[in-house]
């Protein structure tokens, strides 16, 4: 996917924001592996120092001075790459179809698709039912839907793992 990205986007500033940064965070430092917080620490490298709250498989807050440049595993051109968090924003035609049942979503997804819908952004999403379901309501909303991924390499780990030993 990043080949996508760095295709589509070369000189487009990306942004992600603070709900679903805090969701991301919150499932990197759960079952992310090693070279996916080294990765997550040189996208998010903008951010202000401990911000981020990426945390080694220790616990311990993991910033730039830890990051060995190049970041092991990954090509070039990621390099040039990093993602800013800005501040949820809110949607209201989108907050009211939720409440009146018109969108079944979970209220994050409101304030995630909410936030780049109001700023008229391109919101990136495997969720190729939310997105469906917004566009139905909300013509102007933009979308650049994606298959979904395997969340971390140490997921993959294991599963490879398992394959390994049959």
């Amino acid at each position: 996917m990043l080949a996508s990205l760095l295709e589509l986007l070369p000189s487009r500033e990306l942004v992600i924001c603070q709900e679903a940064f805090n969701r991301f965070i919150g499932i990197l430092n759960i079952v992310g592996g090693t070279t996916e917080r080294l990765r997550t620490v040189w996208l998010f490298r903008n951010q202000p120092p401990n911000v981020a709250g990426i945390l080694d498989r220790s616990g311990n807050p993991l910033t730039l001075a830890n990051v060995p440049v190049p970041i092991p595993c990954t090509r070039p051109e990621f390099h040039r790459l990093s993602i800013s968090v800005i501040p949820d924003t809110s949607y209201e035609l989108l907050s009211r179809l939720f409440e009146e049942g018109k969108v079944k979503l979970k209220p994050f997804h409101i304030t995630i698709f909410g936030s780049g819908i109001s700023r008229k952004m391109t919101n990136l999403t495997a969720n190729v039912t939310a997105a469906n379901a917004i566009q139905k309501w909300i013509r102007s909303a933009s979308f650049w839907t994606h298959k979904p991924r395997i969340l971390t390499e140490g997921k993959g780990e294991v599963k490879m793992d398992r394959d390994m030993s049959i």
